[in-house]
């Protein structure tokens, strides 16, 4: 997964356990703004990030 915020950060959110892991995400971020973010997938043999994305989505108020 790809995240923004509308202050400014952004980073990248994967699991790195393998097929059939649960991973976890582990982000603070400010209340009150709002969170953008892209459901992704990694190919973790070539470190690429394999398109197409989801459209971008949000979530706050």
């Amino acid at each position: 997964m790809r995240w923004y915020t509308d202050y400014g950060r952004w980073g990248t959110c994967r699991n790195a356990l393998g097929a059939g892991k649960w991973g976890v995400c582990d982000k603070d971020f400010a209340e009150d703004y709002t969170l953008y973010f892209r459901a992704s997938r990694y190919d973790g043999d070539t470190g690429d990030w394999v398109s197409p994305e989801s459209s971008l989505q949000h979530s706050g108020t």
